[in-house]
């Protein structure tokens, strides 16, 4: 072996060397960059615990859900005239007083009858007025000659006395006389005559204008039935209270008896509420409920709980009493708390202690003099308003930390530090 070959032989152990040295070096930072990373895992300061301590007392079982106020029995307001929708006043969800137009609808039907009977009244007050006039004029050509027969029948009477003086005298004859007191009898009989036909124009008169007058009545009867057929036409609001639906459009024609407006009162509202399926198992009627409208309270009790479910939730239809002064309307959302029951004497905390209620689980607790964190068996029951009933495993006090923060330990809690 020469003296080259010895060098590179050298040069090859010393490079064998050199990289073990290097790899140990490497081995050993990565084991203590492991465990100082271990040491800083396992260590954890009291503000970042996530702690709930455990109470003690009467703890309400609640059940929250969403709901909206919706009317018991709608008012409806139906068509009493058929018509076209020629206009719409309202709209839904706004308020109304008695009597106000929600409506207006076209009838040409009835527009046209309205001119037809106008026509009718109009030549029927012409033709009254002609023959008034006309019968006027006849009584008073009779008035005239009773008139004139009176006035002739005095004259005779008069000639009549002044002959019978003369006869007296026997400077009349007494075939003259009788002849005056003929003509005096004759023109008694037709001045009593014109009389007896001026009462009787006179009565046909009054007879013609009440008939006359009753053709007029009828005519302006039937105008004023027709006036309120098209003043059926528009539909008003027959009370107080919340649009609640329209069901009509421009243009459509709507037959009558159809129910065009649907209101809802105040104080016909119920409150229905949505709870998921699970929940609703624990709500009996009557049960206590208060429900959030605006920052008011308002009481009442559950009046039923459906037996349907839609889509995983159940309608709770909740009566309440009304607060004076506030407003509610229909389709108004709010939020409602059920008190399902009222355990006693028991111990509870924060939701976010349990994985799931009425189960058995483990769980941290905290000793705060001690600093130290031990793991319980606890058994848990009903959850309601964040808050879960402890049934044991802890005492009233005793702070435990939350699940999803005790999971990650598993078996081997963090050191605490300040």
């Amino acid at each position: 072996m020469d003296l080259k070959q010895i060098q590179q032989q050298v040069a090859q152990k010393k490079k064998r060397r050199f990289v073990l040295w290097l790899t140990s070096i490497g081995v050993l930072l990565v084991v203590l960059l492991v465990t100082l990373f271990q040491l800083n895992q396992n260590k954890i300061s009291l503000n970042e615990l996530q702690l709930s301590q455990v109470e003690w007392g009467d703890f309400a079982v609640k059940v929250v859900a969403n709901g909206q106020f919706r009317s018991r029995t709608p008012s409806l307001v139906t068509v009493k005239q058929e018509g076209v929708v020629q206009h719409i006043l309202v709209e839904e969800g706004q308020f109304v007083e008695t009597g106000t137009p929600l409506l207006v609808l076209s009838n040409d039907n009835l527009l046209f009858k309205r001119t037809q009977l106008e026509m009718r009244l109009h030549n029927s007050q012409l033709e009254y007025e002609l023959k008034n006039a006309r019968l006027a004029l006849e009584i008073v050509q009779q008035e005239a000659e009773v008139a004139r027969l009176a006035g002739e029948y005095k004259v005779v009477e008069a000639r009549y006395l002044a002959q019978k003086q003369l006869a007296e005298q026997d400077v009349v004859s007494a075939l003259d006389l009788m002849a005056t007191r003929e003509s005096l009898h004759n023109l008694q009989r037709q001045h009593s005559l014109a009389q007896r036909t001026l009462a009787s124009m006179e009565n046909l008169h009054d007879k013609e204008n009440i008939l006359a007058r009753s053709r007029i009545t009828d005519v302006e009867n039937e105008i004023k039935a027709i006036e309120r057929d098209i003043e059926e036409l528009t539909l008003v609001a027959n009370e107080a209270g919340q649009v609640q639906k329209i069901n009509a459009q421009l243009g459509e024609n709507l037959t009558i008896g159809a129910a065009a407006v649907a209101l809802s009162r105040s104080d016909d509202l119920q409150f229905v509420a949505q709870v998921p399926e699970r929940e609703a198992q624990r709500i009996r009627n009557l049960s206590q409920a208060r429900i959030r409208v605006d920052g008011t309270w308002l009481e009442g009790d559950v009046e039923r709980v459906s037996p349907n479910v839609d889509n995983g939730f159940v309608s709770v239809f909740i009566r309440f009493e009304p607060t004076p002064g506030l407003l509610l309307r229909q389709d108004l959302s709010a939020t409602v708390e059920i008190t399902t029951e009222v355990l006693e004497n028991t111990l509870f905390a924060d939701r976010r202690i349990a994985n799931t209620e009425q189960s058995r689980q483990d769980v941290w607790v905290f000793d705060p003099h001690n600093q130290t964190l031990t793991k319980r068996s606890v058994n848990l029951g009903v959850v309601s308003q964040q808050k879960v009933v402890i049934v044991d495993g802890v005492n009233a006090g005793e702070l435990v930390v939350s699940f999803e923060q005790g999971r990650q330990w598993r078996n081997t809690p963090p050191t605490v530090v300040q």
